[in-house]
């Protein structure tokens, strides 16, 4: 999938909600996710975790809309 035609699907970006975990948004979608800051900071900085997340986001949407 494109980089252009990933960005329709999904534009994910980290903010704050003030708490000790970290909130990642779905400005395409309006879902927010809630991670762990730890597994945030176990990668190499945040595109590379963005990457990560944004992976299993699509994974999940392909299997639920499998058939």
């Amino acid at each position: 999938m494109s980089e252009l035609t990933k960005k329709h699907i999904i534009d994910l970006q980290i903010i704050d909600d003030g708490t000790m975990d970290t909130v990642v948004y779905d400005s395409v979608n309006k879902k927010t996710y809630r991670y762990d800051s730890d597994f945030r900071f176990s990668f190499k900085d945040d595109t590379e975790f963005l990457k990560e997340i944004e992976e299993g986001i699509l994974q999940m949407a392909l299997w639920i809309h499998r058939d």
